[in-house]
């Protein structure tokens, strides 16, 4: 990737969008602090991201990955209070506080039923909403979701989406997630960033950032804008 400049702006919802390669995961790992920069610079709040200590970072930075390691013994509580740890000292393995805040997380992603279930006892929209609680439980300022939706069906895309679009909009919290369905950016995202082999090709509102001609030049495929009877538009692709 190369001459990629571009803002995240407090309190928003970013997509980034682009064909398989065209360094998405790269750009949202440099973007959280998890991939090493060859050059350039993150900044975040002033500062560079890189320059932040890994504790302090994760009390304002949060990120749900697409795949995860194996949990499957633990519990949803024991889960998401590992998004507690930033916190916490190595004797120090959870205040009332602390369990307060997880309980409130698991209440608010709407699993308190599922509270002292395994991890292999869930469905998988249920494990998704587990990694959002863990994250939320950092309290972070800026939250990463790596393609969040791949794995679901159609009712819990919605009900995932409907639900960062409500913590958004509630709790101010900052968003920056992949996404592959281009209608999805349009109804969710405040903005986007379509990449390509590398490079940034735009960057704005969605509705903006998808024209036919772009679409077109950056996925090979045609679309067509629909008019909604809500006032929207969707895509149709061909």
């Amino acid at each position: 990737m190369s001459h990629i400049s571009l803002g995240i702006e407090a309190g928003s919802i970013t997509g980034l969008i682009g064909p398989n390669g065209s360094g998405k995961t790269t750009l949202f790992d440099c973007l959280n602090g998890r991939k090493t920069l060859e050059s350039g610079q993150v900044i975040f709040e002033g500062q560079d991201l890189h320059t932040i200590p890994l504790k302090e970072r994760a009390k304002k930075i949060a990120v749900v990955q697409q795949s995860h390691r194996n949990q499957l013994l633990l519990s949803v509580f024991d889960i998401v209070n590992l998004g507690r740890s930033p916190y916490q000292t190595w004797l120090d393995h959870g205040s009332k506080e602390d369990q307060a805040i997880v309980k409130q997380v698991i209440d608010m992603v709407g699993l308190s039923d599922y509270r002292d279930k395994q991890l292999k006892e869930l469905s998988g929209g249920q494990r998704q909403l587990v990694w959002l609680a863990l994250a939320l439980a950092q309290e972070p300022d800026l939250l990463f979701l790596d393609e969040p939706t791949t794995y679901l069906d159609i009712r819990n895309q919605i009900h995932f989406l409907n639900l960062i679009g409500r913590l958004n909009e509630e709790k101010g919290l900052t968003v920056v997630m992949i996404l592959h369905d281009l209608n999805q950016v349009l109804r969710y995202c405040d903005y986007a960033y379509l990449l390509s082999e590398g490079k940034l090709m735009a960057g704005g509102k969605p509705a903006e950032v998808l024209s036919e001609s772009t679409i077109e030049e950056t996925y090979q495929v045609h679309s067509d804008r629909l008019h909604h009877p809500k006032g929207h538009f969707v895509l149709d692709f061909y």
